[in-house]
Formats: structure tokens, C-alpha cells, sequence
């Protein structure tokens, strides 16, 4: 596995699955699988509904999987899943654990990542706690419908001063990542777009031309 910070820095496709989206672990599993063919940078597990069997049973063979294909896993705020899956981080949102807790349980090579809302939020970060961040909602989206989405300008503001990297998160897609790009962002993250319809990777593949610059979307 790559050093942190070139972990970090080649980050173009950060996919999450949310386990609210399936019904039952096989269709997580197979969406997973899909996720590890169209070369995602970096999956992360966001699996908040504690009706799922066998949690960590499930979580291990993601990982093992995760492993041969060298694709980064981290978990949605379960840092003790983390540790005993050998996941390589942790995201967390403002009601989980404090980043500081986080990185004194997972130690310097783990990755601690913090959900913001802007750049009030992100003037707060502690570096030696935090190794990214992601930024959102950056459009309407169904799953933080009571949220406004951050301006774009806002973006482009972060990219030229935050000091960590970051993802924009919320509403993504093939139609509006050009706009992302245009502001300096590098890397976006999607929870509907690359896990639910037809022909996943070839989506996944066409945001990744945009984020690149190949594709004139």
C-alpha cells in the first residue's frame, strides 16, 4: 500500500456504500464486488443500520477482497471495526468520536477523515488529527435533502487555501462534476451514482475522465 500522502493525493474516485440502500448482505457484497471492477480510488463502508448479520464477518471479507485488488477501505465512525478488520481508516461526522481519540486508537499510518460543511468548519481541523476531509452537500441530494448545497465558489476557495485534501461529497454525477473540476477540486465522492442502475462502471470510468480532464462533459 502506498504512503499516505501519495494515497491521498492520487484519490480521484471516492466511493461510498451505505448499507440503507440494500436489502441484505448478499446485494451489499455484489455491489462491493462492482465497486472493486471499475477501480475506485478508495470505498468507504457506511454501514449505520445495526440490522445487518454478522457485521464484521461481512466487513472482513470486504477487506480481504479490498486487499488483492491494493483498494483502501475505511469505516463509517466504527473505529473498533477499523482496528480488528484491518481497515486502513476511519471517517467520522460531528456526533462520532473526537479525530483526536481516533488518531491516538488508529496511530500515525491510519487514516482519519472528518465530514464538514464549509470552510467555517474546515478553519477548525487539526492536521496532526486529520489526514482529509470531505466537503458537502456541493448539490441537492435526496439523502441530505435539508441541506443547502455549499457554493461553488466556496469550492474554489478550499482548493486554493485548505491545507488538507478534500472530497466533495452530494449529488454527483457525470451531468455536474465539470463544474467541481472547474472550481480545483480533485477528488468527488458518490453514494447512489456508482452503486444503484446500469452499467456502473462505465459510469464510474466517465467521471474519472472528467476529473482527469479527457472528457469534455
Amino acid at each position: 500500500m502506498k504512503s499516505k500522502k501519495k494515497l491521498l493525493k492520487n484519490w480521484k474516485i471516492y466511493a461510498i456504500l451505505d448499507s440503507s440502500l440494500f436489502s441484505s448482505a448478499g446485494e451489499i457484497l455484489t455491489a462491493f464486488d462492482k465497486l472493486l471492477e471499475s477501480h475506485v480510488d478508495v470505498i468507504q463502508l457506511r454501514f449505520d443500520d445495526h440490522r445487518l448479520p454478522s457485521l464484521f464477518g461481512l466487513v472482513k471479507k470486504m477487506a480481504e477482497k479490498a486487499h488483492r485488488r491494493n483498494v483502501p477501505l475505511v469505516m463509517n465512525d466504527r473505529v473498533e471495526i477499523v482496528l480488528a478488520a484491518g481497515l486502513k481508516g476511519v471517517h467520522l461526522g460531528k456526533c462520532d468520536i473526537p479525530p483526536r481519540v481516533a488518531r491516538y486508537i488508529l496511530g500515525p499510518r491510519g487514516l482519519v477523515g472528518v465530514t464538514t460543511r464549509g470552510i467555517k468548519d474546515v478553519s477548525r481541523l487539526n492536521r496532526r488529527e486529520i489526514d482529509y476531509f470531505s466537503v458537502g452537500p456541493v448539490f441537492k441530494t435526496p439523502i441530505k435533502s435539508h441541506l443547502k448545497p455549499i457554493p461553488l465558489d466556496q469550492l474554489g476557495k478550499l482548493s486554493r487555501e485548505a491545507s488538507l485534501p478534500f472530497v466533495a461529497i452530494g449529488g454527483i454525477n457525470d451531468k455536474n462534476a465539470g463544474q467541481l473540476v472547474e472550481n480545483g477540486v480533485r477528488t468527488v465522492a458518490f453514494i447512489r451514482y456508482g452503486v444503484k442502475g446500469k452499467n456502473i462502471r462505465g459510469r464510474i470510468e466517465k467521471l474519472r475522465r472528467i476529473l482527469e480532464g479527457n472528457d469534455k462533459h
